[in-house]
């Protein structure tokens, strides 16, 4: 087998791995987002929906949703950066931020019973932000 032929093989086998990969990455954040929707009726990995949301929440009046939604956004933001940072930190990019974003899931999930139960929601989206930077670093 030629050099050529062995790399062709190699590099059809890392982007077959990259996209079931980012398949699994977008179903959980996907299961994330839909729990988040169910636990605080806001989204966590959908920014353009909370832009929306909070635009109109603003125009209803309602000033303490769109603030919600806001620094949601501001959230989600920052957790991307901070995926981006511990993506770049790391030899093992991909795994060292999905273990972050395990490690800040299985925080918000003991945050249920809490008195901190108001901050789980900006600690999902700020996962969410996160896993961004994973799906950015594979090929």
């Amino acid at each position: 087998m030629t050099r050529q032929r062995r790399r062709n093989i190699i590099k059809a086998r890392r982007t077959g791995m990259g996209l079931a990969l980012v398949a699994a990455i977008s179903f959980v954040a996907g299961m994330t987002d839909a729990i988040g929707l169910m636990m605080s009726g806001d989204f966590v990995s959908f920014m353009t929906g909370n832009t929306t949301r909070a635009a109109i929440s603003l125009e209803a009046g309602q000033y303490d949703h769109a603030l919600k939604l806001f620094v949601a956004i501001i959230t989600f933001v920052a957790g991307n950066a901070a995926g981006i940072i511990v993506a770049h930190s790391s030899q093992r990019r991909i795994f060292t931020v999905l273990c972050s974003v395990a490690i800040l899931l299985a925080l918000a999930a003991l945050m249920q019973t809490s008195a901190l139960r108001p901050f789980d929601f900006y600690l999902i989206v700020f996962a969410m932000g996160m896993i961004n930077a994973a799906v950015e670093h594979i090929e």
